[in-house]
C-alpha cells in the first residue's frame, strides 16, 4: 500500500482575540466593539484603519450618557489545521476526512494517516442522512 510523502501533521490551533467593548446604557448586551490587543490597544481591520478605529472609539468614549466605560473581552477560537502529504503524481492533499481524502491530479484516494485507500472496493457505502 503506498503512502504520502507527509508535509505537514495534524494540528490544533487555539487563538485569543481581544475587543474593545462599548456597551449601551439603555440596552444592556448590545454596543460595539473594537478590534484591540490585550491591553486594549485599538487595532485596524479590513474595514477601517488604526486611526479610524480610534476616532470611533474616541466618539464613544465621550457619549458618556449612551455608553458604559469600555471593557475588554477576550474570545477563543480553536481548530483544527489537517496534515498534508504529497501524493506520487506531484498534487498536495489535505488529509480532512477520516477515510476519503481524493489526489486533484490522479484522483488516487488516501485515508487520514495518508496510506493510499480504495473506497471503490468496501462492501458498504456510507451516505450521511443529513
Amino acid at each position: 500500500m503506498s503512502r504520502l510523502e507527509m508535509l505537514t501533521s495534524r494540528e490544533r490551533i487555539n487563538k485569543i482575540d481581544y475587543s474593545l467593548f462599548f456597551e449601551r446604557r439603555a440596552e444592556q448586551g448590545s454596543g460595539y466593539a473594537l478590534d484591540c490587543d490585550a491591553q486594549g490597544n485599538i487595532l485596524g481591520d479590513t474595514w477601517m484603519n488604526k486611526e479610524g478605529r480610534e476616532a470611533q472609539a474616541a466618539e464613544y468614549r465621550k457619549d458618556t450618557a449612551t455608553f458604559f466605560a469600555p471593557r475588554i473581552q477576550e474570545s477563543h477560537r480553536s481548530w483544527i489545521e489537517p496534515a498534508s502529504g504529497r501524493c506520487h503524481c506531484g498534487t498536495v492533499v489535505y488529509l480532512e476526512d477520516g477515510l476519503e481524502n481524493y489526489c486533484d491530479g490522479c484522483k488516487a484516494c488516501y485515508n487520514m494517516c495518508g496510506q493510499r485507500v480504495y473506497p471503490e472496493m468496501a462492501e458498504e457505502r456510507y451516505e450521511d442522512d443529513y
